[in-house]
């Protein structure tokens, strides 16, 4: 049992604000797209993440040499990130990308007036697959071109796993003009086997970012800058800053995903508290399809890793998902959006996606996107940042079995911090939505009738569990006028918790019933509870039950004090069929049974039959009942 303790209305918080880790470029301003740096000794060169030119999203690496005064480059990092360690051997490949030149020299004689892709295959020492640079040529036959694939002259494969594969874009130190690179691609040369990706291989993500979709580093021929879907650096709208992350899909059955790298962060066993603000330009309907059909969903998902198998191969250990239930509409302006998140034990890291769901169409823009450990709010079972009626409805049905809570609305609704939930962490959560204005009882009593049962105290009663016994056909109806009032019934019985029953009534009933446990608390502990008779205040009836009946009805009535009863059964033509009783009977409620049979025993016939009550000199009371064979 928990130890009695008095609640204040100054709670203790446990504040975890920043965690190690956060993401970074978190309203994607950086100037830089993911995994590329420039390079090269030519001081005139302009080497630029280009936004005027581009052939998929909306950048590409550009590249401006006025002069023969130096090589100029974009040079990646390990393109070949994640998933490669699962590629199998002697796979083969093809690796490429595609290039745009303007106004560049021609006819090149040597390798320092040449504009090239080069890319590198390393092993997991660091060796050189090829034992050399791939280098391909981009034909500089013309001056100008439109967007020219160039692609690997035959398939690679490799007789162990590619671990790295780097790229370089340069201009020879006798380059001049402009060139645009953009989707780098890595593709099967045997139909149905796997090649692994690309990461940010349009370039159209900066630091930190990357995207997934279907193909997406395939580099395809008939992509434009309407492809069907992508994301990418966007300074159409902000909601701070200059830029956003922007996502386009209007295709159905593929999804959609932006996704931050792996991040470490000291995994406490605290939640983490995912937010963005996101702005919707969506077909008409897709909002409240949205919010309704998690087919068409659009949200957060939180991978957690392990770190144990290194980057490349990911290390997931789980993940979690979270979809928008409340955009405002089609065409919502910056919408806030938050989800709390609980790590596995063994989770060290985790990355963040921006997803669309399978069916999920639109344009979306996604800024100021934040990660933090949460802040435990004592009373907040639904993490909705306030304590209210909904969290004792949640702790309630928690206590009846009818939901199992989960983290961190446990650890809220556990208000004593002892590892259970119980009827004294309901009460507990009630002090605070009412500030402590009650007076706390000392002692109550159940007070009983064949109607029910009430609850007699001395001050105020936070909350009662009552544990009742009956037969099948009994029926309880909680009481309508406390805080929250639910039941679960499990064979013939019955948990009851009543909450604040603030005019005392625990329950009504139509039936037999024994209340075999209670238990009362205030916020300052249990307090002690009796049980007793509550006598009526005059004479009444209960509704016969089963009605219509087969083979037996229960009529039940109330006496406000000791007196004589009479009750007999009339047939429909007023006739008496049977005397079910006929003398003194004891204050409270009382019950009898008729079997359908008349003064000799012989079962009557189908039909209607009217209960007559008699109590003391009054009136009588009649009952019409049905019985059916």
């Amino acid at each position: 049992m928990k130890e009695a303790k008095t609640i204040g209305l100054t709670i203790a918080i446990l504040s975890f604000p920043f965690i190690f880790g956060n993401i970074i470029n978190e309203g994607f301003e950086d100037g830089m797209p993911n995994y590329f740096t420039t390079g090269g000794s030519s001081p005139t060169a302009d080497i630029n993440w280009n936004t005027d030119v581009y052939r998929t999203g909306m950048h590409s690496l550009g590249i401006t040499k006025p002069a023969a005064d130096g090589s100029a480059s974009w040079i990646s990092e390990d393109l070949y990130r994640f998933w490669s360690v699962f590629v199998g051997q002697n796979v083969a490949m093809n690796v490429g990308a595609w290039v745009k030149l303007d106004g560049v020299n021609i006819d090149p004689a040597t390798d320092d007036e040449k504009i090239q892709v080069i890319f590198n295959f390393l092993d997991e020492n660091g060796a050189d697959l090829l034992g050399a640079p791939l280098v391909l040529d981009v034909p500089q036959d013309q001056a100008n071109t439109d967007w020219v694939e160039i692609v690997s002259p035959f398939p690679l494969s490799f007789p162990v796993t590619v671990t790295v594969i780097t790229t370089e874009f340069r201009f020879g130190a006798n380059a001049t003009g402009t060139a645009y690179l953009d989707d780098y691609f890595i593709r099967n040369a045997t139909e149905g086997e796997w090649v692994g990706d690309f990461f940010n291989p349009n370039a159209d993500l900066p630091v930190g970012w990357f995207t997934w979709f279907d193909s997406f580093s395939a580099g395809q021929a008939e992509w434009t800058d309407e492809m069907p879907e992508s994301g990418w650096q966007s300074r159409e709208y902000a909601h701070s800053g200059e830029s956003s992350l922007r996502m386009d899909k209007y295709v159905e059955e593929t999804e959609l995903v932006v996704n931050t790298d792996p991040y470490s962060f000291e995994n406490t066993g605290v939640p983490l508290v995912i937010s963005a603000w996101v702005k919707f330009e969506l077909p008409e309907g897709m909002a409240a399809m949205a919010n309704t059909d998690p087919a068409y969903g659009i949200g957060f998902t939180v991978t957690w890793h392990d770190g144990t198998m290194g980057a490349d191969a990911w290390g997931e250990v789980g993940g979690s998902d979270y979809r928008f239930t409340t955009i405002p509409g089609d065409n919502a302006d910056w919408t806030y959006f938050e989800a709390v998140l609980v790590p596995p034990e063994n989770a060290t890291q985790y990355s963040l996606r921006a997803r669309y769901w399978h069916f999920f169409q639109g344009t979306t823009w996604w800024d100021d996107f934040a990660v933090n450990y949460y802040e435990y709010m004592p009373g907040d079972v639904n993490v909705d940042g306030a304590v209210d009626i909904l969290d004792v409805v949640l702790v309630v049905s928690h206590i009846l079995g009818q939901n199992e809570l989960g983290e961190p609305g446990l650890t809220n609704a556990d208000f004593f911090t002892d590892g259970t939930v119980d009827i004294l962490d309901i009460v507990a959560i009630v002090d605070l939505i009412l500030y402590g204005r009650y007076e706390n009882a000392t002692v109550a009593t159940v007070l009983t009738d064949g109607n029910g049962a009430h609850l007699s105290a001395n001050g105020f009663v936070g909350g009662v569990q009552l544990t009742i016994r009956h037969d099948e056909d009994f029926q309880l109806i909680p009481s309508s006028t406390a805080m929250v009032s639910d039941y679960r019934t499990i064979g013939n019985e019955t948990t009851l918790i009543v909450v604040a029953p603030l005019d005392g009534v625990l329950f009504t009933a139509v039936g037999e019933f024994i209340i075999t446990a209670a238990i009362a608390a205030t916020t300052d502990g249990y307090i002690d509870v009796g049980f007793g008779q509550l006598a009526p205040e005059k004479f009444s009836i209960n509704p016969a039950y089963p009605n219509p009946f087969n083979p037996v009805v229960n009529v039940g009535f109330n006496l406000p004090a000791e007196g004589h009863v009479k009750v007999t059964i009339h047939d429909l033509m007023g006739r008496e069929v049977t005397t079910l009783a006929d003398g003194l009977m004891g204050q409270g409620y009382q019950s009898l049974l008729w079997n359908a049979a008349n003064t000799d025993g012989v079962t009557v016939a189908s039909g209607v039959y009217f209960i007559n009550i008699k109590y003391n000199s009054k009136a009588p009371v009649i009952q019409k009942v049905m019985f059916l064979k």
